[in-house]
């Protein structure tokens, strides 16, 4: 283990660039958003089955996950990974020369939304975590932190999105961008239960018109950076992930570890086949959404439009808002699906629409577990979820 703040060495601005790469790198890692932060929370829900051989995906699709399961370990891991390296570059920053004023400012930003990404993920599987805003320097006195109670993890998660906000002068989606601070603190108020600010903050990032829905569903999950991401983790065929392998049957050269459950296919009806099929392959039942199976370079969403769209009805909605205003938010996400305008009229119904447009708008990229125990819906719609324990994962 390398002692990060005496063992390593990051003198001139070009080291700070390579390790501000090397953070977002930490995404691209298998308990992140290569392959578990994507499967696992529909597997825990109800969107997907497992069909392969590895037994800890059972686990999850049971809901019976054990301590020692290596996912859970993984994204524990690759969390607070990411976490160190983004607090090291945070560190060590103010003691590297060549910056101008602005591009310090962009790097501190970015960082921080990588830090307040990575707490809220953990504080949506785990609750109360360990929040780490400083680099492990030592290797007997940092390596067991306690847990802090969520309502904490949250405050750390707004102090470093508010921080961030403003900051950054990149756009490309690829890294964080002002837009993205801005549609993750939108998330967060969401997931935190503040209604009024998750409205204002989607409400910022809708109405800055940076953003506009792709016209063709389906065009989401080809190989381009869509008008529609707000921020995506890039792939390319030398740097690429396994989901489709995961994903794709064996006939076509995949191992078919989980599936679409049919409870899931289902749920999209006949006027709905767009989405249906920029999704799912009817003739084998699988996953289409990440298609590169030779070269593996599926880009992953993290923050889109459509998502952003549906938190703010969906905030509004729950803060008892105006129903107008929220039949608008959904419809447009409907319409973009060749779908009529929703017929839902009195804030509950809205609430289960904007659940129902959730589940097939984004089925397969990682939402609908955290979608069901944020609303209190899990255990309602989940059989194999019995008791409030089961609704975090253990700690590893």
């Amino acid at each position: 283990p390398v002692n990060y703040i005496e063992e390593s060495t990051i003198s001139s601005k070009n080291d700070a660039e390579r390790l501000l790469i090397g953070c977002y790198d930490g995404l691209q890692s298998t308990g992140m958003y290569s392959r578990y932060m994507i499967i696992l929370p529909d597997l825990l829900a109800d969107n997907l089955t497992w069909e392969g051989t590895t037994l800890e995906y059972g686990q999850f699709e049971n809901n019976t996950i054990l301590a020692d399961n290596f996912m859970v370990e993984g994204m524990w891991n690759a969390h607070y990974d990411v976490l160190n390296r983004v607090n090291y570059l945070l560190a060590k920053l103010p003691e590297i020369d060549g910056f101008s004023p602005s591009e310090r400012d962009d790097m501190v930003g970015q960082l921080h939304f990588l830090r307040a990404l990575c707490h809220f993920n953990l504080v949506r599987l785990f609750g109360a975590i360990p929040i780490k805003t400083s680099p492990t320097s030592n290797l007997e006195g940092d390596l067991n932190p306690s847990r802090q109670a969520e309502d904490d993890v949250y405050e750390q998660i707004f102090d470093d999105l508010l921080a961030a906000e403003d900051m950054i002068m990149n756009t490309d989606p690829t890294f964080a961008t002002n837009g993205a601070v801005q549609a993750l603190l939108a998330k967060a108020y969401l997931s935190a239960g503040l209604y009024d600010e998750a409205v204002n903050y989607s409400s910022e990032v809708i109405n800055s018109m940076q953003y506009e829905l792709e016209a063709v569903f389906p065009d989401l999950y080809k190989q381009t950076i869509s008008t529609e991401a707000i921020f995506l983790v890039l792939y390319s065929e030398t740097d690429g992930n396994r989901l489709a392998e995961y994903f794709f049957p064996t006939s076509q050269g995949g191992r078919y570890e989980i599936a679409p459950s049919a409870d899931l296919t289902e749920a999209f009806s006949e006027q709905d086949s767009i989405r249906y099929q920029g999704a799912v392959s009817s003739d084998e039942n699988y996953c289409i959404k990440y298609p590169n199976l030779a070269t593996r370079s599926n880009n992953i969403y993290v923050l889109r439009l459509a998502d952003i769209y549906l938190v703010r009805a969906e905030a509004e909605a729950s803060r008892n808002g105006d129903i107008t205003a929220i039949q608008q938010d959904i419809n447009i996400v409907r319409n973009r699906a060749g779908l009529d305008d929703t017929e839902a009229g009195t804030h509950e119904e809205l609430m289960l629409a904007i659940e129902e447009e959730r589940r097939r708008e984004l089925a397969f990229e990682g939402h609908r577990w955290f979608d069901l125990v944020r609303t209190g819906r899990a255990m309602m719609l989940i059989e194999t979820v019995t008791s409030p324990n089961q609704l975090l994962m253990p700690i590893p």
